[in-house]
């Protein structure tokens, strides 16, 4: 599981003491991101490991414009603040935990929603009382001017803390080493354990579903979800039958005109567990659903078998196309609301297929702007 903690906090609070702690202790599993920024190097950080490189306005502006990568930007104290996206992307694809110094909710928010699908988003308040912060000021040598504006400034800090509710953790500094330590490696143990979980199947950072009976393929359908990512996968719920032959063609050639991947249980790629499982393991690993009630045989009004997987994938909460042939009088369920697109022909099937489709895919790219 990759991770992404954005560290918020008042100046003194030890936001600097974490992530360089993290960096030290965790050398081969995490990184800490620097950033630029236009404020002038304090007393304390000549000799004081940074997460901060001191670069001129004019340097910053630079960057700013740079139009091969994005820098995030902020403004804190009268300076500006700022990392490049490609700095994080190659720290996420290295470290399977980044830690990233922030000192804006707004931008905090933004990598919550830009990171969300690809990293578990983590962010920290790292919290000690003002007598404390007062403390450590005059222990590293500043004037008393600085020391009110910086406590003025942690108050009024805190008091965005408690308006907001981004932050997902909560670290109280007491100023004892060993007791942060302490909670810095509660931190990483929880977060970085956090797929280990057996009878849990992650399908995306944030994203799993309970495994119950199928636990033990769990590794296996981890497996199958690197090679067949789990927002591209849709689940075709039908009967397999010569006449259906058509229909089912159709769907798979339009699933991969758009990059997804058309699945279905009885394909031997997708037999994951050999036994009668197999269906509720496969659509554990799909996104989206497609449920056919097409027209019915002589004597037989519908598959149950699909009734039950789309009951599944509905309870998941997944989005799920339900199509029923005119001819099929008898519903399986309670269809609320015309749940279901009615068709007749297969032209007005192809047409209900498509304009779903391309919703979904809207969707999407709307999601990611």
């Amino acid at each position: 599981m990759k991770v992404l903690f954005l560290v918020d906090g008042a100046a003194g609070a030890g936001k600097s003491d974490l992530v360089n702690y993290i960096a030290n202790t965790y050398q081969n599993t995490a990184t800490k991101i620097s950033k630029y920024t236009t404020r002038k190097r304090r007393i304390t950080e000549e000799a004081k490991k940074t997460d901060l490189i001191f670069i001129s306005e004019e340097e910053f502006t630079k960057k700013k414009a740079n139009k091969k990568d994005t820098l995030f930007s902020y403004f804190y104290g009268g300076s500006q603040y700022g990392f490049y996206k490609g700095d994080v992307d190659k720290a996420i694809e290295q470290y399977n935990c980044t830690f990233i110094i922030i000192r804006n909710q707004d931008l905090i928010r933004k990598l919550c929603v830009i990171y969300k699908d690809k990293v578990l988003v983590v962010p920290i308040y790292i919290y000690t009382d003002m007598g404390l912060i007062e403390a450590r000021l005059k222990e590293d040598g500043y004037d008393e001017d600085t020391i009110k504006f910086r406590i003025e400034r942690s108050e009024a800090i805190f008091k965005e803390y408690l308006e907001n509710d981004i932050y997902t953790n909560v670290i109280i500094n007491r100023s004892n080493v060993t007791d942060l330590h302490r909670k810095i490696r509660l931190l990483m143990d929880k977060y970085t354990n956090i797929d280990k979980q057996e009878d849990k199947l992650y399908v995306s950072p944030t994203q799993y579903f309970r495994l119950h009976n199928l636990s033990y393929y769990k590794d296996r359908l981890t497996r199958q979800l690197k090679e067949y990512p789990y927002e591209k996968n849709f689940f075709l719920m039908m009967k397999f039958r010569k006449n259906n032959e058509a229909f089912y063609g159709f769907i798979k050639n339009e699933l991969e005109k758009y990059g997804y991947n058309c699945v279905r249980a009885d394909e031997p790629e997708w037999n994951l567990t050999n036994n009668v499982y197999n269906p509720i393991a496969v659509l554990d690993c799909c996104k989206y659903g497609i449920a056919l009630f097409d027209e019915p045989e002589e004597g037989a009004n519908y598959n149950p078998n699909v009734a039950y997987e789309l009951g599944i994938m509905q309870d998941q909460g997944k989005p799920c196309l339900i199509l029923k042939h005119s001819a099929l009088k008898v519903v399986p369920f309670d269809l609320v609301k015309e749940l279901y697109k009615s068709y007749t022909r297969e032209i007005e099937f192809q047409k209900i297929f498509k304009d779903w489709l391309i919703s979904i895919k809207n969707s999407e790219q709307s999601s990611t702007d």
